[in-house]
């Protein structure tokens, strides 16, 4: 090969080159735009279904709360020295619900025969065998953390009853 072969040969590559690049920086621009229209597309979806399992959780978790305060509040009055203790069955609510917004006015305590009749408000007096303690925690409000949600507030509520322990003598 002379020279000017040599020289024609690396112009035409060069300008292959050259040609290929510009149409390959056209070809990845526009790409690079298709992927910021798809990206402005699908954030705000992944934005609320990520948002939405947030919130779900929260409720769940306050729902829980709720739910186990009462339990717990039936459980802390069907003992035998506590049944007639309407502050500490109240208190065992508020201590177990209160990360989930249950007050004292949210805590409801009744007794019943233990077959739903003659209902009876707290403090009971005397109650015989087969008595049901009766915690009701209602309209504990459920706020949603992002108002673009559009939810309105939801009120929590839950009861729980348990046998009172009377009369019984344990071994």
């Amino acid at each position: 090969m002379d020279r000017d072969s040599t020289f024609s040969f690396s112009v035409l590559i060069y300008s292959w080159f050259f040609n290929c690049r510009s149409s390959r920086g056209t070809l990845l621009k526009r790409q690079n735009g298709q992927a910021i229209v798809e990206f402005a597309l699908t954030i705000p979806l992944l934005l609320l279904l990520t948002f939405g399992i947030i919130e779900f959780g929260r409720l769940l978790f306050a729902y829980s709360s709720v739910a186990t305060a009462t339990r717990e509040a039936a459980r802390y009055g069907s003992a035998a020295e506590n049944y007639q203790d309407c502050a500490g069955i109240t208190a065992a609510a508020v201590r177990i619900g209160g990360l989930a917004g249950v007050q004292a006015g949210n805590v409801l305590i009744s007794y019943d025969d233990g077959f739903g009749g003659n209902v009876r408000s707290c403090p009971p007096g005397n109650l015989r065998l087969g008595s049901r303690v009766i915690v009701e925690i209602g309209n504990v409000p459920f706020r949603t953390l992002l108002p673009a949600l559009n939810l309105s507030s939801m009120n929590l509520s839950s009861t729980s009853r348990r046998t009172i322990l009377i009369g019984l003598e344990l071994k």
